[in-house]
């Protein structure tokens, strides 16, 4: 399944990142979008600084203001998988469940299946309704 979100972010260029390239610093500003992605947003006009569209080469300066526009898409797979569940109690209502340590609640950046949202899809699948 694949989702989009807009994202709108301001971020300031400080010290340490002066005379930096725009996406070396970005990249260094959000650790939570790769390289890649950062340079498809700025090469996209996604990425402006003090209002102004650069390259990703173009070095920035303190104190500028960079504005990030973007669409983020994200691929999951909130598929059903045969993954044994501790059920401690349920109902029509509610469903609890004793979760090992590990597991992971639900799929995200780093871990896209083996998690308790597919464990529970597998034994509940009227829960994709």
């Amino acid at each position: 399944m694949t989702q989009n979100s807009q994202i709108s972010l301001i971020k300031i260029v400080p010290v340490e990142f002066n005379q930096t390239r725009l996406d070396l610093a970005l990249s260094n500003l959000l650790p939570e979008y790769s390289r890649a992605k950062l340079q498809e947003w700025i090469k996209a006009g996604f990425v402006t600084v003090d209002n102004v569209v650069l390259r990703a080469k173009d070095k920035v300066r303190t104190d500028q203001v960079i504005n990030i526009n973007a669409t983020v898409t994200t691929e999951t797979t909130d598929q059903p998988q045969a993954i044994a569940l501790d059920i401690v109690y349920e109902d029509q209502d509610i469903i609890v469940t004793n979760k090992p340590a590990g597991l992971v609640t639900h799929p995200g950046a780093g871990r896209t299946d083996n998690t308790l949202l597919n464990a529970l899809l597998y034994r509940y699948p009227e829960l994709t309704n």
